[in-house]
């Protein structure tokens, strides 16, 4: 008699197929791969266990080995892993998948990771006087690796400014804004915005960059500090001219100051001809005779638009054209001024 016994000869053949859902990523964002381990041989692959190896640049936010146990021929499982992307860079993800009676096998994922970034600097005057305009510029540069769309720049003035113009941008004199349809990576965005002031003061100017989509934004500031300027007007006049011999004439000096600051340490003189007797003197300050000339008291401050006087009475004295001189020095001046009043003694 004879018997026969049917002997099947195989072995499990495992392949392991490894994907990422996005490829390219911002930094902060979360890499989501997938796993698929397939035993392609004909007999059970036992103790399957898969093993995630994530490289420097990505956190995991799951486990990274799997123990998925038996797989029959031609049967696969999956799983996922995902992690957070903390660098820009180049980052290759390797899974690999053995088992008790299977070798080891493994494939690779590639994600791109990118970093959107801007910034935003601001810079203008250190000081300008009130009612001038003060320029500053506004430069926007993408410093990530990506194209950045829809940005929106915004100036804004505080009390005791106001924007006086801004080319490119709507808005209102206290608040402008400019749209930035695209800008590249690596690129720059100028604009300009001048603002005035009307009250002596330090001012900041502030400026924003907005992505709404990306949720980026930068800000930045210039401060100005706006100072006065005096302006003074010096006058003089002769009450009589010409005037006789033994009369009376009066000189009378007049300071306005047409600035928006004061004016400090106002000092006047004059020297008056000698065909002219000096018989009094009075004014804003006391002052003195010495000879022909007048010296008043110096006068600590002159405000912005305040007038004062000063009154030098004299007598005719000898006939003939005399002229006087008179001068004035205040702290703010880079040198005296002098006016000449002439007057006829007959």
């Amino acid at each position: 008699p004879k018997a026969c016994l049917t002997v099947l000869v195989g072995a499990p053949l495992l392949t392991i197929d490894k994907s990422v859902v996005d490829e390219s990523l911002l930094s902060g964002e979360s890499a989501d791969f997938n796993i698929v381990v397939t035993n392609k041989g004909n007999t059970v692959a036992e103790n399957v266990v898969i093993v995630d190896s994530l490289p420097a640049g990505l956190t995991a936010k799951s486990p990274l080995e799997f123990t998925i146990g038996d797989l029959a021929p031609s049967e696969s499982k999956s799983v996922e892993v995902t992690a957070v992307t903390t660098n820009s860079g180049e980052f290759l993800n390797v899974a690999s998948a053995v088992g008790a009676n299977a070798e080891s096998v493994s494939d690779d994922a590639v994600v791109y990771v990118n970093t959107a970034a801007l910034e935003i600097i601001k810079s203008g005057p250190a000081e300008q006087y009130i009612g001038k305009r003060a320029k500053y510029q506004i430069v926007v540069t993408n410093t990530g690796d990506i194209a950045l769309s829809n940005l929106v720049v915004t100036d804004t003035v505080g009390n005791g400014l106001q924007i006086a113009s801004a080319a490119g941008a709507v808005g209102n004199p206290n608040m402008v804004s400019w749209d930035i349809a695209s800008l590249p990576a690596g690129q720059s965005k100028s604009f300009t915005v001048s603002t005035t002031a009307e009250i002596a003061g330090d001012y900041c100017n502030s400026v924003e960059v907005v992505d709404s989509a990306l949720k980026l934004s930068d800000s930045a500031q210039a401060c100005t500090t706006w100072k006065g300027l005096p302006a003074i007007l010096f006058e003089v006049i002769d009450t009589e001219d010409p005037v006789l011999v033994g009369d009376e004439s009066t000189y009378v000096i007049r300071l306005t100051n047409q600035g928006n600051a004061a004016d400090f340490n106002v000092e006047v003189t004059a020297d008056i001809a000698t065909q002219l007797e000096i018989l009094s003197i009075s004014g804003e300050t006391q002052g003195r005779v010495s000879g022909q000339s007048v010296i008043f008291d110096t006068l600590s401050t002159l405000a912005p638009k305040a007038t004062v006087e000063y009154v030098i009475v004299v007598e005719g004295r000898e006939i003939g054209g005399g002229r006087s001189n008179f001068q004035l020095n205040t702290k703010l001046l880079n040198s005296s001024i002098s006016e000449t009043e002439s007057t006829q003694v007959y």
